[in-house]
């Protein structure tokens, strides 16, 4: 298998099946939020995107993509975005946000969001670091994952995606 690497002797895969993938994460989800936190510049972008995103739109209701353990998804619900659908396929992932306080009034499903029809709208529709990021999804994907999220956006809401999106 390729890796890309992503520091402190973490390597992310870059050609790893969805099923592989989401059992990558389910491990990772052990060590995430120390990684997270140790890696102050994803935590600082998306303090950063929260502030844009305040100017913009002062709360409203959240879906984010690929949330992980919902360590920055709690950061935007504290700040007005709730409730908050959190989705991401790692069950291991999703086992660790719902144990957040923060997110107890929050809806988690697993699920590939290449799949993904709620039919329901959202004000604000976050990605940070996985819609962006090049292990996850091929360039050939991109479009349509941004479809996805356009499906599931209300009038005048806000698509956020924090990483690299080669279009």
């Amino acid at each position: 298998k390729k890796y890309l690497g992503s520091g402190r002797n973490i390597f992310l895969p870059i050609n790893y099946t969805p099923k592989e993938m989401e059992k990558y994460y389910d491990v990772w989800s052990k060590t995430y939020d120390r990684y997270l936190k140790d890696k102050t510049s994803n935590m600082n972008a998306s303090r950063f995107l929260l502030k844009k995103v305040k100017k913009y739109l002062k709360k409203g209701e959240m879906l984010d993509l690929g949330a992980g353990t919902g360590i920055i998804t709690e950061e935007f619900v504290k700040s007005g975005y709730e409730p908050a659908t959190l989705v991401d396929y790692s069950k291991g992932m999703l086992d660790k946000a719902k144990k957040r306080k923060g997110l107890k009034n929050c809806k988690f499903i697993k699920k590939d969001v290449r799949k993904l029809n709620l039919k329901k709208k959202f004000d604000l529709i976050t990605s940070f670091f996985s819609l962006g990021s090049p292990g996850y999804f091929g360039r050939d994907e991109i479009r349509k994952l941004v479809d996805i999220a356009k499906k599931h956006l209300k009038s005048k809401g806000i698509i956020a995606i924090l990483g690299h999106i080669p279009l």
